[in-house]
């Protein structure tokens, strides 16, 4: 059986050094073209293939870019089988591929020590939290961090921009559809998500705030752009993203404020509480209440009904990531943040915010 060329075979038949072979085959500068384009026709004339490891010993760079959530594990799998994360690493890794680097996808961190173990050039990591302790981690061990979305308090190199996380779109859609009184159900913990919605919502209603655990304040009422001579009013609620927190606090929602008419919840899982709190309560959706969610997942599709959700377009927010990416690995940030916007994602309707397509919730 024939052995793998090595390097020394590629500098002997080439009629270079081991050094000059090495800086050829490293993408490193130095050489002159001729002896560039003569040793790679070589190396890939006798099949040479680098040895990784060894090329980690000497202490080059993996070339690797981990993805990363703090999402809970209730929320990221279970029945939505971490597609959020597996919709944006297909994308990724093929873009990062086609750029030298490797992806390697991480189920959700819940302990700072779980990064001893990663092997990374650069880091991804899903809607992190507000002051995210493994942004500030990752950034003491001098890996470059691009996060998917902003919020206040991290330590990072770029940031993709999703706006107001679909929250413009979602509720533009609500109020289209006719509702009035729309709740808003968010996480307690202050993510990317939480923070961009909370902060749409006071440039439209004039000062909205979340309150603590199930409880809601009532926002201000603004002007419907397509209803001008109506006004929308929007209570926000908060809880832990569970389902069964979810339920509770919608459930709450709607026996204080019967006249809600519509509930937007980011997330899928709390989306399936609302769905859980309307059929105890008797609530029709979409007959006498929309619920509407983010992510055009296994969950959405499968509710009854399914729900109106958003088409995220990961493509594009891979692009950005793998941007950002190797801006940041190969070129660094001199002052700043590297930033790169994202587009308005598309809307997915379903049967949830359709006023025709009337059938009752069944409870789970």
């Amino acid at each position: 059986m024939n052995l793998p060329a090595t390097l020394a075979d590629v500098a002997t038949a080439a009629g270079v050094s081991r050094s000059t072979a090495s800086l050829v085959l490293n993408g490193q500068p130095g050489p002159a073209r001729a002896t560039v384009e003569k040793v790679q026709q070589i190396a890939d004339e006798l099949g040479y293939r680098p040895d990784v490891r060894a090329r980690r010993l000497r202490g080059a760079k993996s070339h690797c870019v981990a993805l990363l959530t703090t999402v809970p594990e209730a929320v990221a799998g279970d029945e939505s089988g971490y597609s959020f994360q597996i919709a944006l690493a297909v994308p990724l890794s093929r873009l990062l591929l086609a750029r030298g680097y490797s992806m390697l996808l991480v189920p959700p961190l819940q302990d700072i020590r779980q990064l001893d173990d990663l092997d990374m050039d650069a880091a991804v990591i899903v809607e992190p939290r507000s002051g995210e302790p493994f942004t500030a981690e990752l950034h003491r061990r001098g890996v470059k961090t691009v996060a998917v979305g902003d919020a206040p308090g991290l330590e990072v190199d770029g940031v993709v921009d999703r706006g107001a996380s679909g929250a413009d779109v979602m509720l533009a859609h609500l109020r289209d559809a006719g509702a009035r009184r729309i709740g808003v159900l968010l996480g307690e913990v202050d993510n990317a998500v939480t923070v961009s919605v909370r902060d749409y919502l006071r440039q439209v209603a004039g000062g909205a705030s979340a309150g603590v655990g199930a409880t809601t304040d009532h926002t201000a009422s603004t002007d419907s752009p397509a209803h001008p001579d109506n006004t929308v009013d929007y209570r926000v609620s908060t809880c832990q993203v569970d389902r069964a927190a979810a339920k509770a606090a919608a459930h709450e929602l709607l026996t204080d404020h019967p006249e809600t008419d519509a509930v937007y919840a980011p997330t899928d899982l709390m989306a399936l509480g609302v769905l859980d709190a309307a059929a105890d309560l008797g609530r029709v959706v979409p007959g006498d209440l929309l619920v509407a969610t983010n992510f055009n997942g296994p969950r959405a599709l499968g509710a009854t009904p399914p729900l109106t959700s958003l088409d995220l377009d990961m493509t594009a927010v891979a692009e950005a990531c793998a941007q950002l990416i190797i801006e940041s690995v190969d070129g660094g940030v001199a002052d700043g943040v590297l930033r790169q916007e994202v587009r308005q994602p598309g809307l997915v309707v379903r049967d949830s915010t359709v006023r025709g397509a009337i059938r009752p919730v069944s409870g789970r």
